[in-house]
């Protein structure tokens, strides 16, 4: 199926969605946009370091230098949830978009 005049949807994956059964998998660039305003997995990564007043010396592999400052002591969750918690952070167009996929909120 031919949404845009550059894009097309393979069948099975429309199937999916009018048989309730598509699974959608996002990541944290989906709450970048305003008023979402959230950081991607690498800036977490790269606030939480700062906080700890730490570098990540060009690492990359975010998820493994967070697993070596949380064993350095460095409260990794609590300080992830506390970024991550912003109270001025609001669903974006994209998560509207996301969510107008499924036809109730029981399929989401």
């Amino acid at each position: 199926m031919w949404i845009l005049p550059d894009v097309e949807l393979p069948d099975e994956l429309v199937s999916a969605q009018q048989e309730g059964k598509l699974v959608v998998f996002v990541g944290a660039g989906v709450s970048i946009d305003p008023p979402s305003r959230l950081p991607t997995f690498e800036g977490l990564a790269k606030r939480i370091a700062a906080d700890a007043a730490l570098s990540d010396d060009g690492r990359g592999d975010y998820d493994v230098w967070l697993d070596e400052l949380l064993h350095h002591g460095v409260p990794v969750h609590e300080r992830a949830k506390a970024i991550i918690d912003d109270p001025t952070s609001q669903p974006n167009d994209l998560h509207r978009a996301i969510a107008a996929l499924f036809d109730s909120d029981q399929n989401v």
